[in-house]
């Protein structure tokens, strides 16, 4: 009982400093009505059409408007920590810093797929599109892309321990993703050897998958989304072994390099 109750409280208090990560009433506002409204200019001011490719490019828009909703929020989750004390709750044991680690995740992962969803319904909805028809993929992507961005976000965390600039990583990671994704700019524009390295980000694989979902080619899509889900276990597996790596070097140094701890 004992042993149940030493990881109730902490688990309790990470779950409450990933809502305060989204907190914020601004930020609240321009998920829920800015963000909407802006995307659907962006798609009128483009003259597009309500077809099956001009679907396909707006769900993917909301896919990795998604996906770097849930990196930001998850990323920012570390920083609360630190500010509210809680950070300490990570370098307790090797076992405590990953159950924080998947407490974090879900919480995460739970609250930002909820909010993207909301959103994404409302461009629908206003953009004149059939909402029911296009549910499916729509949660499929937004689910895939929730839990792909909440592991890039938390990985950028923990790589950001080892570093100065605790944010350095995540500041990349949200200027190169829009343009590797295939989102906005089409993968087949790229050079081979970069499309490679794209598809080692599970995005890239959700935006190919919604396309084949709204064409109707549901196997292949499917398939896309099942290498998408395989790529996203393998980083947080990554991710785990990072965290007990800065878990080893805290017990060695005392601190965490960059945080200063």
């Amino acid at each position: 009982m004992k042993r149940i109750t030493s990881y109730v409280y902490p688990a309790i208090c990470i779950a409450l400093t990933s809502l305060s990560s989204y907190g914020s009433i601004l930020a609240f506002c321009i998920q829920f009505f800015i963000e909407p409204i802006f995307s659907y200019l962006y798609f009128i001011l483009f003259g597009m059409q309500l077809s099956a490719s001009s679907m396909s490019l707006l769900i993917g828009i909301l896919t990795l408007s998604s996906w770097l909703s849930a990196m930001q929020c998850s990323a920012n989750i570390i920083v609360q920590d630190r500010f509210a004390k809680t950070i300490f709750m990570y370098l307790i044991s090797q076992n405590h810093a990953i159950v924080f680690f998947l407490i974090r995740y879900i919480t995460i992962t739970v609250i930002c797929f909820m909010s993207s969803f909301l959103t994404s319904v409302i461009v629908l909805y206003i953009a004149g599109a059939d909402v029911l028809a296009l549910l499916f993929p729509l949660c499929i992507s937004l689910i895939l892309a929730s839990l792909g961005g909440a592991i890039f976000g938390v990985f950028s965390s923990v790589i950001g321990l080892l570093f100065t600039d605790g944010f350095a990583v995540l500041n990349l990671l949200s200027i190169s993703i829009p343009i590797l994704s295939g989102a906005v700019i089409p993968l087949y524009l790229f050079p081979s050897s970069l499309i490679s390295i794209c598809k080692c980000i599970p995005i890239s694989w959700i935006v190919d998958g919604v396309g084949l979902f709204l064409s109707s080619n549901t196997n292949d899509a499917f398939l896309l989304c099942g290498y998408a889900l395989f790529l996203e276990f393998l980083w947080i597996l990554i991710t785990l072994a990072f965290i007990s790596f800065c878990n080893s070097r805290q017990r060695i140094t005392g601190q965490i390099e960059g945080m200063h701890l």
